[in-house]
């Protein structure tokens, strides 16, 4: 018994220091002592501590050192963990106006782009609870409607349930589909000041185009060093992997 006390009071302790960790590396933001926040924040990130408002903060202090990949970095993070943050994706936006590479990306169909902003609106935890509380009123209303000695709300119970039902399976798929972005990392961004993209995955490749810091890519495929990595406009090439850092 006393065994397990000690483990709850060390599991308190800890949780106490690293609360104790986020509140001094704010107040070092605070003070402007942005390069001490830093250190104070990543040593949070290496203890397994992710939270999007860890990384946002994270990302507002190497903003203010002006190292733009990795407030971009941070930012992208954040917005994995919470994507319909309004100070999240403002400053995620100012961020990317300090990249060199301005690339337009490919048009992207309405009804795709209505369903990505849909799915978006939650996180995936919150969408597998509005799943679960969908179910749950399906059950009660189809209660209703078998005990129901009445036509007329027979029918309702029954319509209802049958849209509870189309509730639980839509936002059962946005919830794995949140889960998914946030498992299977999928974009990186260039950490290197310049680096160029080669036609194979080998140093005397061909040289395609230049990249800058900061610029957002696909992860397509990996092979030994190197990746091959997408723009968002479609373009393809190689880059070795030190210049990548995976969102």
């Amino acid at each position: 018994m006393k065994k397990y006390i000690y483990i709850l009071l060390l599991t308190f302790a800890f949780i106490g220091l690293k609360g104790q960790i986020m509140e001094d590396a704010n107040m070092l933001y605070k003070s402007a002592r942005y390069k001490e926040a830093v250190i104070a924040y990543e040593s949070l990130l290496a203890q397994d501590l992710e939270s999007s408002s860890l990384y946002f903060n994270l990302g507002n202090s190497y903003y203010k050192l002006n190292k733009v990949a990795p407030a971009i970095l941070n930012y992208e993070r954040a917005k994995l963990l919470n994507p319909t943050d309004r100070d999240i994706n403002y400053n995620l936006k100012m961020a990317r106006t300090l990249v060199t590479d301005k690339i337009e990306g490919i048009p992207v169909f309405f009804f795709n782009k209505w369903m990505e902003n849909l799915t978006m609106l939650l996180t995936s935890d919150a969408w597998a609870i509005f799943s679960i509380i969908s179910f749950g009123i399906m059950l009660t209303l189809l209660v209703f409607f078998f005990f129901s000695r009445s036509r007329r709300i027979k029918k309702l119970m029954f319509s209802l349930s049958i849209l509870m039902f189309l509730c639980v399976i839509t936002s059962a798929i946005f919830a794995s589909a949140q889960k998914t972005r946030l498992t299977n990392r999928a974009y990186a961004i260039i950490f290197a000041p310049s680096v160029t993209v080669k036609g194979s995955p080998a140093e005397s490749g061909t040289e395609l185009f230049l990249l800058h810091e900061g610029t957002k890519v696909k992860v397509l495929e990996k092979l030994g060093d190197w990746t091959n990595v997408q723009l968002s406009d479609g373009s393809e090439g190689w880059v070795n992997n030190e210049v990548l850092s995976v969102i």
